[in-house]
């Protein structure tokens, strides 16, 4: 499943009217929030749980270094999500948590640095990897762990958005959702199109961290949200909380996905050890 960052202020209420057909949108200061599939986390330890409960961590793993944005999904379709890293343009992915040398190693995207984002693209049950230039409203997309073009790329949102991807009408392949920075709107779309949202979802507030996953194994992914030490929960897009829980703390970057292929996801945190990064 999926996790990434955009920390910028968006320039005027005109462009989320032009990018989405919505009018009277205040705008502030973005969040440090993390999306479906990606940590921009600098940090070594992950803490993950394995149900949707409070308390210690079901399992703990010391992975990767403090300089990479972390990746995690599930790269071969076995039901699990694992870990990667991307260094620029540079990813290395892996199918465990023991390390040693990566499933894979390629190079993706443009030169420019931007958002990494992790989803099933085509429904084919394996995650594969997108970006986001920084600056721009392209996502480039493959469908494929390997060097190569994009297999889709298109325009969706404002420039300066935090990105989350998702499968939020349950069809079986993810696409992406923003919110816009300083709002706690989401703008989530059901195809890889240019477009206006198919839904938009107001939840909680514009500072909380985001991620998405499929809770309650309904098939559809859904939107949780981390304040301070605490994980709100929805289990549908009515921008209500279902479900609040406690876990980690106020420093750790959150993070989503079925740990041991239950076939549903819960929450992992990312234990931050220098700081974040917006890479």
């Amino acid at each position: 499943m999926k996790t990434t960052v955009a920390r910028k202020v968006t320039s005027t209420a005109t462009v989320l009217a032009t990018a989405f057909g919505v009018a009277g949108v205040a705008l502030a200061m973005a969040p440090a929030s993390q999306a479906h599939g990606t940590s921009s986390g600098w940090g070594e330890t992950f803490l993950l749980k394995n149900s949707l409960q409070g308390g210690g961590a079901d399992a703990t793993h010391v992975f990767g270094g403090t300089q990479e944005v972390t990746l995690l999904g599930d790269w071969d379709g076995d039901g699990v999500e694992t870990p990667g890293i991307k260094n620029g343009r540079e990813y290395q992915l892996w199918n465990n948590w023991a390390g040693g040398a990566p499933a894979y190693a390629f190079t993706f995207g443009p030169a420019t640095p931007g958002t990494a984002v992790v989803g099933d693209w085509d429904g084919d049950g394996d995650d594969t990897i997108g970006v986001r230039p920084a600056g721009t409203t392209t996502f480039h997309l493959t469908n494929d762990l390997a060097a190569g073009p994009a297999d889709v790329s298109f325009t969706y949102g404002p420039s300066y958005v935090d990105v989350l991807s998702g499968d939020w009408d349950g069809d079986g392949d993810d696409t992406i959702g923003v919110r816009p920075s300083g709002t706690n709107t989401f703008h989530l779309r059901n195809s890889l199109t240019a477009g206006f949202a198919d839904r938009v979802v107001a939840f909680g507030r514009a500072t909380d961290e985001a991620v998405a996953g499929d809770w309650n194994a309904d098939g559809t992914d859904t939107i949780a949200l981390h304040r301070a030490q605490y994980i709100y929960v929805q289990n549908t897009h009515s921008g209500g909380t279902d479900l609040t829980l406690a876990f980690g703390t106020p420093w750790d970057a959150l993070l989503a996905g079925d740990w041991d292929g239950d076939g549903d996801d819960t929450f992992g945190v990312l234990r931050v050890t220098e700081g974040s990064c917006g890479c």
